[in-house]
Formats: structure tokens, sequence, C-alpha cells
């Protein structure tokens, strides 16, 4: 394999790695009760328990594409697409599908507007993630495919860094819409160092 490869290889498989640490830190601290895993800072949002699966899930898909594992790629991209796609679906329409405490009940609410409901933005960004690690198992071989993850990952860093920044220069909204839950702090991250793996 030419050094160049390798060197792809091993960024894209790093940056796949990063986020699936993450949502398995943050799993872990809402099976244990460490705040600090799910909150960073008393005062800020909680990632959600579905957000930390999401992360686990998205990343395993990402880390299967690159192994070229078409079958565990689709199954983790459906799922992940699946939470975030239904999440949204909750917000639009204004049901309780009983998916946001389905396997963890939640006891941290900070800036939450429903208990365990991931935010909006981080459902689309999920849903974004799981449909494009489902076109790069099956559909790899379309013209257009390499655009369409392209600009799909772009759109996942925007949305982690609009976030981030938010928090950064203390400005809500760029983080949270409206009085709907808000994305947390290390969801931001892991959306953009996600979306980076995807894009490049």
């Amino acid at each position: 394999m030419p050094e160049k490869n390798i060197t792809y290889y091993w960024l894209t498989l790093i940056l796949g790695v990063i986020p699936l640490l993450l949502g398995l830190a943050v799993l872990t601290g809402w099976y244990v009760d460490n705040r600090t895993l799910i909150q960073v800072h008393p005062s800020f949002i909680p990632m959600q328990f579905n957000t930390a699966l999401g992360f686990f899930l998205a990343a395993g898909g990402f880390i299967a594409v690159l192994k070229v594992r078409k079958q565990v790629a689709s199954w983790c991209g459906g799922l992940t697409a699946s939470i975030g796609l239904l999440t949204l679906f909750q917000y639009i329409w204004g049901v309780n599908l009983g998916i946001d405490q389905l396997l963890m009940e939640h006891y941290i609410t900070t800036e939450t507007s429903h208990p365990g409901r991931m935010a909006p933005n981080t459902a689309l960004c999920f849903s974004l993630t799981g449909l494009t690690i489902l076109l790069s198992a099956l559909l790899n071989r379309l013209p257009s495919y390499r655009r369409v993850v392209t600009v799909s990952g772009l759109i996942i860093i925007f949305l982690g860094l609009s976030s981030f920044s938010g928090y950064l220069f203390e400005v809500d909204a760029a983080y949270g819409w409206g009085q709907l839950s808000k994305m947390a702090v290390h969801t931001a991250l892991g959306f953009i160092v996600l979306g980076a793996g995807i894009t490049i």
C-alpha cells in the first residue's frame, strides 16, 4: 500500500475511533452516574443517552466502511439514521414514540425540553451520518457518490462548529433551536470529528 494511502487510512480510522470512544464514555457515564462524562460541567447540557448510542453506532459504521464490512456498516448506518429520523419525526409531529428513554431513564435534564430526547440539530446530524454510511456501504459505485458524501460531511461539520462556537461566544441560539433541547458541547465536538472523517 502506498505511503499516502496508509496515512489516509490511519487518519480516517482515528477520526472514526474518537467519536466511538466518546459515545462509549458517555454511555458508561449514564450507567455509573458519572456526571462529568455526561455533562462536562454541571451547568452544561448533558449528552443524551441516545446521542451517545448514536455516536457509538455511527462511528462503528464508519469504521466498518473503512474495513469493507458492508453488512456491519449497513446495520450501523441504518440504526443511526433511524434514531435521528425518528427523533426529528417526534419534534415535527409533536408525538412521543417512546424512544427517548427506552434504554435509560434520564436523571439529568438541564436545558432539555423532553427528558432523554436529543436536540433537533443533533438528530439532523445523525440522520445525515446514518444515510451517508448506508450510501458508502451499498451505493459507493454511483458516479455522484463522493460528491454527496462530501456535502453531507461538510453539513455535519458546519452544524458541529456552529454549536461549539455558541459555547465559546455564549450564543445560546447557535447550539439550540428555540425552547427545544440543545446540543451538548461534547456532542458538537464529536460531530466536528465525525464530519471531518466523512468529508476526507
